[in-house]
């Protein structure tokens, strides 16, 4: 496959993290030549320098030959023009546009679904951070959060803690009573690695537990591995961000917000926007407003600044200052490693669930959804549809203990559209059927991809 990639900013690069083991070609064109460098210097990837709607540039990056166009510049303008441009003139299939200004988005009916600019797909950055972060502040607990089978079911992870029901049981046993309740134990990680859950494992307090279960039930699963905290009800949002302006407009109705911002102008815009919320103007690394606001009484603390060290640095100080939880997003992943486990509670980085939403749109995969370990990358679950032969086996009224998957390969669940169902030895699977698999790494996906029917090479 071959992917033209317009703008190499933050999102750009997210593209090319994520699709880059896919063996597949990608130019990326930028105005910047310096970005372009350092771009070559850390990816296999062709760069030129250009403006996104230059004709020339355009036949430079052989667009007419690519079957996915990401355009991810600044401008919306550009953007849009980008996909006009690569639909009529290039026949370029599949079109995705970075677009965040309100006047665009609120009439993408009409500009875009009459094909007047064929955009296939609009990437809403800010929009997936705030969904995500929801959730994360909507279940609390989970360390990092995503949807399959149109947000039936969810896939989390949370950490095992002492008093837990199943914390101290032998893995094996543990698996055989969760799937019993509905809930897949998907993976164990300790120290960082991920472990063979067998008769010879005990979940600990400590780990990390990956779990899939239907959306209704996250936080009875949650609550066999921990004591779930209360529904937050006090919220402490740092930075008037786009994403904090959606964040606060989701949540208002469920707590009391704070959002703090430094700009005197942005402030009080924000204060006509938002209604029940209250906007504070000042700086949300300052102690002495911290500790007129009351953090000692958050139960939540959100920095969505736009700046990762400010981010860290106000979690970290709200932590010590008495909140309860805090949450920092970070725009490179490098920034990680910078603080402790035990400083912030959750460091979130929007660009897995950016790729994630991408990789679900149109022949980008073969696969209807594809999620990606945050961290350390240490797994991917995919849902995608099994075909009529899975390598030389038919798969019709097969059970799965027949179907012999290699290693590095796991089915979890079957999720047609009433029915959500956990994969046993003996669960009879039938060709059409939607399925949720684990794989461990990517020669595993492209194993599975080859034995399902479809080489990743073949897109």
């Amino acid at each position: 496959m071959k992917i033209v990639i317009l703008g190499a900013g933050k999102v750009g690069t997210s593209v090319i993290d994520n699709f880059i083991n896919d063996e597949s070609d990608i130019v990326v064109v930028d105005l910047d030549p310096t970005r372009l460098a350092y771009i070559a210097s850390k990816y296999e990837v062709v760069t030129i320098t250009g403006h996104a709607n230059d004709l020339s540039v355009l036949d430079r990056a052989d667009l007419r030959s690519a079957d996915l166009l990401v355009a991810t510049t600044q401008h919306d303008e550009v953007n849009i023009m980008a996909c006009k441009i690569a639909h009529e003139i290039y026949n370029v299939e599949f079109k995705i546009a970075r677009i965040r200004q309100r006047r665009f988005l609120e009439q993408r009916e009409r500009l875009f679904a009459s094909k007047i600019f064929p955009v296939d797909y609009i990437i809403e950055p800010t929009l997936i951070m705030a969904n995500s972060l929801y959730n994360l502040i909507r279940y609390p607990g989970a360390e990092y959060f995503n949807y399959f089978c149109d947000q039936k079911v969810a896939l989390f992870a949370c950490q095992a803690q002492y008093g837990g029901i199943f914390v101290g049981k032998v893995g094996s046993s543990a698996v055989s009573e969760l799937n019993k309740l509905g809930i897949c134990l998907v993976a164990l990680i300790r120290n960082g690695a991920m472990v063979q859950v067998n008769d010879f494992t005990t979940i600990n307090a400590g780990d990390q537990v990956v779990l899939m279960a239907e959306t209704d039930n996250v936080m009875l699963a949650m609550s066999y591995f921990q004591k779930n905290p209360p529904a937050p009800k006090r919220i402490m949002l740092a930075g008037g961000s786009r994403t904090n302006t959606f964040l606060a407009q989701f949540l208002r109705k469920r707590a009391s917000i704070k959002l703090f911002e430094e700009d005197h102008t942005k402030a009080r815009q924000l204060v006509k926007e938002l209604s029940n919320v209250l906007v504070i103007e000042g700086d949300c690394t300052d102690e002495n407003i911290l500790f007129e606001e009351r953090i000692d009484s958050t139960d939540i603390f959100v920095a969505v600044t736009g700046e990762d060290n400010v981010n860290i640095m106000s979690a970290i100080l709200a932590k010590r200052m008495g909140a309860k939880r805090a949450i920092a997003v970070v725009g490179r992943t490098l920034n990680k490693s910078l603080v402790e486990n035990d400083e912030i509670d959750i460091i979130y980085s929007p660009q897995n669930d950016l790729a994630t939403e991408l990789r679900a749109q149109g022949n980008i995969t073969p696969f209807k959804r594809i999620f990606r370990d945050p961290r350390d990358n240490l797994f991917q679950v995919l849902q995608t549809q099994l075909n009529g032969s899975f390598g030389n086996k038919e798969v019709e009224g097969v059970t799965y203990e027949q179907l012999k998957v290699p290693h590095g390969i796991r089915f979890l669940a079957i999720c047609n559209q009433d029915d959500f169902r956990l994969i046993t030895p003996s669960t009879v699977l039938k060709a059409g059927d939607q399925v949720l698999v684990l794989v461990n790494d990517n020669d595993d996906l492209q194993t599975f991809s080859r034995l399902n029917g479809k080489s990743l090479l073949d897109i």
